[in-house]
């Protein structure tokens, strides 16, 4: 009986091992090299900020909504000042107003639109009266959204936009809108219906 060398047998041997791990490395799914990029740098529109709270802007309640909820609640009164800011965690609408004798205040969960608070109290005696009440008084029938104001803010400086509070001085119905960057602060002063930034100041 003819005997195969034994070099000849180590020979096939190696053969076959590297014939299977070709097999094997051609069957393999090649990893995709950028796939931790890809984890890393998805979306970054989320419904948070750095401090992992709700941002100032495309809330589920609107501007009108707002003031159109205050109305409900107290008709036949006029609204005074209305803000937007994070109290714990949650963005909230702030409503105020007043009639010739009573002032108001009402509290929106801007992200649930639930009423958080109300609160009524008398009118000063000597500010009782009808004049008083219309210099007040803020016409909130053609004015640019929050969410308008806060565009405007950003892009006239530079920061987080932190809270939105309409007012009126001089019979100038403007938005205020603060801005965080770092240790400093922004402020800038929007007309509320022409959308015209009036001023900017910034604090240390």
């Amino acid at each position: 009986m003819k005997k195969t060398p034994v070099f000849l047998i180590a020979l096939s041997s190696l053969f076959f091992v590297a014939c299977s791990n070709q097999n094997n490395n051609d069957n393999a799914t090649p990893a995709s090299p950028s796939s931790s990029t890809v984890a890393s740098s998805g979306d970054n529109t989320s419904s948070t900020d750095s401090q992992g709270n709700t941002p100032l802007s495309n809330l589920p309640m609107t501007t009108q909504e707002a003031i159109d909820l205050y109305n409900e609640n107290y008709p036949d009164s006029d609204i005074t000042q209305i803000e937007l800011e994070m109290s714990l965690g949650k963005p909230i609408y702030q409503v105020s107003g007043r009639n010739n004798t009573e002032e108001f205040e009402i509290r929106f969960d801007a992200t649930s639109k639930e009423i958080i608070s109300q609160q009524t109290e008398q009118v000063d005696r000597d500010e009782q009266n009808d004049l008083d009440r219309q210099q007040d008084a803020i016409d909130v029938s053609n004015i640019i959204t929050a969410d308008e104001a806060a565009s405007i803010a950003s892009n006239a400086v530079s920061g987080t936009v932190d809270e939105i509070k309409l007012d009126k001085d001089d019979g100038v119905v403007f938005w205020e809108v603060k801005l965080k960057e770092g240790q400093m602060e922004n402020e800038v002063k929007i007309n509320a219906q022409s959308g015209d930034v009036l001023t900017t100041e910034q604090d240390d």
